[in-house]
């Protein structure tokens, strides 16, 4: 149960990549025995689904997580998933460097010389 509980609680450090991070859940999911017997007396695993759940909570971006929950493919498999939030992130980040923000700046006293701005 504690391994579960921990599993629940990860969540995607800042700068961290989703192949990373998704790295880091399997190796916590494969401690949780996320298994059922199925009626004919075999174990299913459900570890996929328990870790593509937990990937997209996670998320450290919020704008990419809408993009993955709006997907029309709601069964998306784990690696789908993980290509999906990756190929996002590699798209903000070279969107970056395409079209930087400029730096934010204010006028001062001294560029306005005091004086209003005509509308």
């Amino acid at each position: 149960m504690v391994a579960r509980l921990q599993l629940q609680q990860m969540y995607q450090d800042r700068d961290e990549p989703a192949g990373t991070f998704a790295a880091r859940i399997k190796g916590q999911a494969s401690v949780c025995q996320f298994d059922v017997k199925c009626t004919r007396g075999v174990n299913v695993s459900y570890s996929d689904q328990m870790i593509r759940d937990t990937l997209i909570v996670g998320l450290a971006d919020d704008v990419i997580r809408p993009d993955v929950l709006g997907q029309a493919d709601q069964d998306m498999s784990l690696d789908n998933i993980i290509r999906f939030i990756e190929a996002k992130e590699s798209g903000k980040r070279s969107a970056g460097r395409i079209n930087p923000l400029p730096p934010m700046s204010t006028p001062t006293a001294s560029s306005t010389n005091g004086k209003k701005t005509p509308r």
